[in-house]
């Protein structure tokens, strides 16, 4: 007999056990970290006397010799450790996981052996927590020794990793990450070695992996006077006010080593020490305009003296950054390009870009110069004030209408970006006319499921996202449109990251649009129409270009847009309406004016319908093991692949039907249907991630792999409506929820009782990759409704979804009943495909206890709901539901 018993008190008692681990105490952690370095080629290895060099591999078969330095494969692998004897490699956070690549260049200045040795790759965490150690034995007391950590993997994932000692220095492995020409980072230490052996520490610094490749160690004269490591960097600056700027300098030789920075105001005639600044890195707050002044830092031992080649700062004045922006508005094709007015200039910041582009009569030059911190075609120019200009492209921006080859080309051209969200720089437009009035346009495209979040600045902000959809369905990344009023020959914007992992800068246009004209619309009303429910909002936007000043007045039409009303306060680009009542076809535009002219938006259409119910019992949450999770009882209703990137896929006789566009913004197939609320559906897969084994087959595995849909953040929300549904009829539904990316992605469903998922591989127990929920409802009209929401982690996730009719059939799986008091009645409920199991209770006195007197609650098989009233004479009632 299966039975679930609901009793009237529960006690639990929770031990709480202290764990103590007994760890051999490392070495002193004294190396001194130089910055990080671009890898180029065999110049990058250090100078000194080979002591051994180790390739973190245990794929790697043999050896590997470049430039008479030999790099040793695994001799011992003991759990979480590599080694070859004298460099062990250790994880302590995550798994020890080998790569290897075959990308690196073998042309000068690299060679066939120094790419070979790149190549070999190293050891690998995935997800940011990654963490370990590096220790080095063998060493000799009070020898100078140099260390370099090389970091390369040509995955195009930054794969951040911080190397940690005495100070600390963070690696990336993206190709260019240490400018144009350089593929990943290496670092080079120094220490005196106070013991045999010597323990640094790396962990992952942020991005999705925690890399770490080949390791070399050199011994050093120990009577050496300093030399420069790593030289000034950058040799010159161009700034502007109000920026800060960063030189680094890096000194080897016998320790102790006393650093001082040196500042000449003459040209570099003079050169006077700087009070206080005794680091290897200076930091200069930009807060006057200066010319030419020059920085060196002076390295002094007991054998010698000697300072970086100087490096020269400028700070012109900041121009004015008057740009009005609009907001950001999705990336479709050739209809998002402004091509009214009087075409400036144009400019793709790809600084590896070797032509120019033209699409629909608009010209997008190359850079005619270009360096490691910025680039221009001679009339748009962009600096970078902090982090690297890197460039990117991409070949996957749709050609098909609205867009076309040519415009895919440009948004496939890319431009710069930067590593992390603190990347910043200037954008300068020059050769204006003072007066004129100029329209300037910038893209943000990039299709690698990171947001790319970036802010521009000037008298509105605006903040653009790069991510496929980042603008609704059938979007690919965002634009803005600003204007302003020339009041110098140039103008300005800077730009920076806004929380995300890029920082992204694209296209760029400017036009004149001084043209005496009414207002242009530049967005148009998004969404055109929406049918939403009671209790939600709804946001209108559109934005107009031309001539300032420009009033906006949003109007309402109630007669099916035969007469318009202004909304009394509603000024702005934007209009956001609570739905608090039902309405049907209410029209709402945006009246734009300016001393010639006024133009509106294309009028948009709101519904707002009463919401279907939310009855639906969810069962506890299960962890994924394979095929034998998929109910395929009852009857098919409708199964959804809620990834709109994936093809409809079949298993176990379950057609998980492909997700298209539907009406009032919803996507699915027509029977299941979501919308997100507040926050932009990113599709996801993860191709190769479930396993296929003896419980998962082929098509299950594909089923998962095929993911579903995520969104940024813990508060990440929407809706899932389920059609077609036949009133009194029971109902079974299935949310899957898989993705193996090391968050947990937790996202609660709504219901009679709600289920929290979470999606990681374990969320289930041993050998469970993520969690479903399965639940049932009885249908009370047409249309069921489950809310989603996230539950604190950094994503919300929704996968394949299932819907069986299950009508007349009894589950026989233990379930939980549920309780509420109502007017002074206990009222006890079950899931709807559990209707056929017996209610029973007992009442004893308070002191009794629960007891075997159970008795049949008269007519509770044929519901699954019961009202039992309270007595105060009662005594202690007890229930529990058994299946016959």
């Amino acid at each position: 007999m299966k039975t679930t018993t609901l009793l009237q008190a529960s006690v639990l008692a929770i031990t709480m056990l202290s764990a103590i681990s007994i760890v051999p105490r490392a070495s002193s952690q004294d190396i001194a970290w130089g910055p990080a370095t671009g890898i180029t080629g065999d110049a990058n290895l250090a100078a000194g006397n080979y002591f051994d060099a180790f390739l973190p591999n245990e794929s790697t078969p043999s050896p590997l010799t470049v430039d008479g330095i030999t790099f040793n494969v695994d001799t011992m692998i003991s759990g979480p450790s590599t080694s070859d004897g004298i460099i062990t490699a250790t994880v302590t956070t995550g798994d020890l996981n080998n790569y290897s690549g075959n990308s690196f260049p073998s042309a000068a200045p690299s060679s066939p052996a120094f790419a070979a040795v790149m190549n070999a790759g190293g050891i690998y965490d995935d997800g940011g927590a990654g963490a370990g150690t590096v220790t080095i034995a063998g060493l000799t007391i009070g020898q100078n020794y140099a260390v370099q950590v090389f970091n390369y993997a040509n995955d195009n994932d930054a794969g951040l990793t911080t190397f940690s000692s005495s100070n600390s220095v963070t690696l990336s492995n993206a190709q260019g990450a240490g400018g144009a020409s350089t593929y990943g980072e290496f670092a080079t230490g120094t220490f005196i070695a106070s013991s045999d052996t010597e323990t640094f520490n790396w962990v992952g610094a942020g991005s999705a992996y925690t890399v770490l490749g080949a390791i070399y160690v050199c011994n050093l004269p120990n009577n050496q006077p300093p030399v420069v490591s790593q030289d000034t960097t950058p040799n010159s600056v161009t700034t502007y006010q109000n920026t800060t700027t960063t030189f680094t300098a890096i000194f080897s030789g016998t320790t102790p080593i006393t650093n001082q920075w040196y500042v000449s105001i003459d040209g570099g005639n003079t050169f006077n020490p700087i009070n206080g600044e005794t680091n290897n890195t200076l930091t200069v707050t930009n807060t006057a305009v200066v010319s030419d002044v020059e920085y060196y830092l002076m390295a002094s031992n007991a054998y010698g003296t000697k300072h970086s080649s100087p490096a020269s700062l400028t700070v012109l004045p900041t121009p004015p950054q008057g740009i009005s922006w609009g907001p950001a508005i999705g990336i479709t094709g050739d209809n998002s390009l402004q091509t009214n007015g009087i075409y400036l200039d144009a400019y793709i910041p790809d600084t590896l870009l070797s032509s120019s582009l033209t699409v629909d009569g608009v010209v997008f030059n190359s850079s005619t110069s270009s360096s490691s911190s910025g680039g221009s075609d001679g009339v748009i120019s962009f600096t970078v004030i902090s982090g690297d200009n890197l460039t990117y492209d991409f070949t996957t921006f749709p050609t098909n209408p609205p867009s076309s080859p040519a415009f895919a080309a440009i948004m496939n051209a890319g431009g710069t970006y930067e590593n992390g969200g603190a990347g910043q720089g200037i954008v300068t437009i020059s050769g204006l006319t003072n007066g004129h009035i100029y329209s300037v346009q910038i893209f943000n495209y990039a299709n690698d499921g990171d947001a790319g979040l970036t802010t521009y600045s000037g008298t509105t902000n605006v903040t653009l996202s790069n991510l496929p959809g980042a603008g609704g369905a059938n979007t690919y990344g965002e634009f803005a449109t600003g204007t302003f009023t020339a009041t110098s020959t140039n103008e300005s914007f800077y730009w920076n990251g806004a929380g995300s992992g890029f920082t992204v800068l694209g296209a760029i246009s400017v036009r004149d649009i001084s043209a005496a004209s009414a207002p242009i619309l530049s967005g148009d009303t998004t969404p055109s129409s929406a049918i939403v429910y009671v209790g939600s909002t709804t946001t209108f936007s559109a934005y107009f270009v031309g001539p300032q000043p420009i009033t906006n007045q949003w109007q309402i039409s109630t007669d099916n847009g035969a007469t318009f009303q202004n909304i009394i306060g509603a000024t702005g680009t934007s209009l956001m309406l609570t739905n608090n009542t039902l309405a049907t076809n209410v029209l709402y535009r945006l009246m734009a004016s300016n001393p010639y002219g006024s133009n509106h938006s294309t009028a948009a259409s709101l519904n707002v319908i009463s919401p279907p119910p939310q009855g639906v019992y969810w069962e506890s949450v299960q962890g994924i093991t394979g095929d034998a999770n998929l109910s395929t009882g009852g009857t098919y209703v409708d199964a959804l692949m809620v990834n709109s990137s994936e093809p409809a896929l079949a298993v176990d006789g379950i057609t998980f039907n492909a997700a298209t566009s539907q009406a009032g913004g919803y996507t699915g197939d027509g029977v299941i249907d979501y919308t997100g609320i507040g926050s932009s559906l990113n599709d996801f897969a993860w191709p190769g991630g479930f396993p296929t084994s003896g419980s998962a087959s082929a098509n299950f595995t594909s089923l998962m792999d095929d993911g579903g849909f995520f969104q940024f953040g813990g508060a990440g929300a929407g809706r899932i409506l389920i059609s077609g549904l036949t009133n009194g009829h029971v109902y079974l539904v299935q949310i899957f929820n898989f993705a193996p990316d090391g968050d947990p992605g937790l996202t609660t469903f709504s219901g009679i009782t709600s289920a929290t998922l979470d999606n990681l591989p374990g969320a289930g127990g041993a050998n469970t990759y993520g969690e479903y929920a399965t639940g049932s409802f009885t249908a009370t009209g047409s249309v069921e409704m489950i809310l989603w929401n996230g539950a604190g982690s950094s994503y919300t996730v929704v996968g394949p979804i299932s819907v069986q009719d299950v009508t007349g059939i009894v589950e026989t799986n233990a379930v939980p009943l549920t309780s509420a008091v109502v007017n002074n009645s206990l009222q006890l409920s079950w899931p709807p495909d559990h209707t056929g199991w017996q209610l029973q209770m007992q009442s004893n006195p308070l002191n009794a206890g629960l007891k075997n007197n159970w008795v049949n609650v008269s007519g509770s098989t044929a519901v699954n709901t019961v009202s039992i009233p309270i007595a105060s004479t009662n005594g202690c009632v007890f229930f529990r539901l058994i299946y016959p």
